[in-house]
């Protein structure tokens, strides 16, 4: 009811016959006095009464001519709260447009008392906040350092603003550095300070000021931390280096292996290690700069051969022979396996990580498919030793029977000779008697 009487004498009644119920304060505030053509600018308007109100009356108006409205409540007429409050807030957004004194000004027409059902006085009241809007500056090109420092250590040649590459030498296993570096120009930007992680060798360090226009500046420290004697292998006329670092081997721990260390030439190195196998591998990087993995026991090196898929990984013993099969190399992803063939598949013992057990298994290239091989080797192996013998009793008995064949016929043709003979004979005999009688 009280809310209705108030809207009506808003409405309808002369403000000289209404009573004043307290009194209340308007302020007006910017979130800057000063700014440049295309940022942005926040007024704030703060209303606090001495009594509760509920319905109000304001309106605001602002530079157009300066300003671009972005936000803010426009509808301000006659308002009514869902309760009695004693203050309230408005805030408005407007983006700066033109050079010069911008204004923004907040107006109270009426505040309706909640607790007598009387205005709040004074009966009307505005508020103003005003702004510099300058022409926006050249932004800056300063993008060099004023000093350049690593804590504890010396950089060579001394810095110069104008002298970008500086070197670094450090003692053995140094793991980091501290840089700090002030800038000439405060509107720009440092990136590459700090506390900076080493590894053995040369690293390149990176410093980039960046000035407030965008362009940058790299100052860059070649940081060399002093190297170990390398750790030489040799391995069938092929050159290695010992991997030292356990970070360079985190992508090639097998499966069922667990990291370790172990020592080559009196010197700790990371390894992986199967302790059911019995199996220790360390890492060696050849002189293309490829990290293989090998087998170390006994200060003798065996290259780590296996074959993984989703659920199958093999340890290959390239050692073992596979009887009757000839040896052949099978290359997969790039690594050549040493394995023994039939023409048609590839045959290889193998230990399974899962069960600790070695099998013989057989590779299908075409489908890329490995099996434990079900027919035994011994068993084909029988097989042959059987067909041999009588291969040979075979051969043996065909021999000897053309032998036998060959000698009867001579016989006979001995013997066919023989009565030629004979006839022969006869027959000059017979042809002599006829003669005779001629005669």
């Amino acid at each position: 009811m009280k809310k209705l009487l108030l809207i009506l004498a808003l409405v309808f009644s002369p403000l000289s016959v209404l009573a004043c119920s307290g009194s209340y304060h308007l302020g007006v505030s910017s979130s800057t006095r000063a700014t440049t053509v295309g940022n942005t600018v926040t007024f704030t308007v703060n209303i606090s009464a001495t009594t509760r109100f509920s319905v109000w009356d304001a309106s605001f108006s602002y530079d157009q001519s300066k300003l671009t409205y972005l936000s803010g409540p426009t509808n301000l007429s006659i308002q009514t709260e869902s309760s009695p409050i004693k203050a309230k807030t408005f805030r408005y957004t407007f983006r700066t447009k033109a050079t010069g004194t911008a204004n923004f000004t907040f107006k109270i027409n009426e505040l309706g008392g909640y607790d007598s059902g009387d205005f709040i006085c004074p009966g009307s009241k505005s508020a103003s906040s005003s702004l510099t809007i300058n022409a926006p500056k050249e932004a800056s090109a300063n993008n060099y350092l004023s000093n350049l420092v690593v804590e504890n250590h010396q950089l060579s040649p001394a810095f110069n603003k104008n002298t970008l590459v500086y070197n670094l030498s450090l003692p053995e296993e140094t793991k980091s550095i501290n840089i700090n570096a002030n800038k000439e120009d405060g509107r720009s930007s440092v990136t590459g300070l700090g506390n900076i992680a080493l590894s053995e060798g040369v690293n390149t360090l990176k410093i980039v000021v960046t000035a407030e226009n965008g362009r940058t500046r790299v100052y860059t420290i070649n940081a060399h931390v002093k190297e170990k004697e390398p750790i030489l292998v040799e391995i069938a006329n092929k050159k290695y280096t010992v991997v030292r670092k356990a970070e360079e081997l985190v992508d090639l721990k097998p499966p069922s292996f667990e990291e370790t260390k172990t020592k080559i030439n009196n010197e700790e190195v990371p390894a992986f290690i199967n302790e059911k196998l019995n199996i220790t591998l360390v890492a060696l990087r050849s002189e293309e700069g490829q990290i293989i993995l090998f087998s170390y026991k006994d200060d003798k090196y065996t290259e780590f051969k296996s074959l993984s898929s989703k659920e199958l990984y093999l340890i290959i013993n390239e050692d073992k022979k596979v009887a009757n099969y000839k040896k052949a190399s099978l290359i997969i992803d790039s690594k050549n396996y040493h394995v023994y063939s039939d023409g048609n598949y590839y045959y290889f013992y193998a230990t399974n990580v899962s069960n600790n057990k070695e099998n013989l298994y057989r590779y299908e290239k075409t489908e890329k498919t490995i099996q434990i091989e079900k027919v035994k080797i011994e068993e084909k192996k029988e097989t042959k030793n059987i067909f041999v013998p009588i291969s040979i009793g075979l051969a043996s008995l065909l021999v000897i029977t053309y032998l036998f064949i060959g000698i009867k016929a001579l016989k006979n043709r001995n013997t066919d000779l023989k009565n030629d003979d004979i006839t022969d004979t006869i027959v000059s005999d017979s042809k002599k008697e006829r003669r005779s009688k001629k005669k």
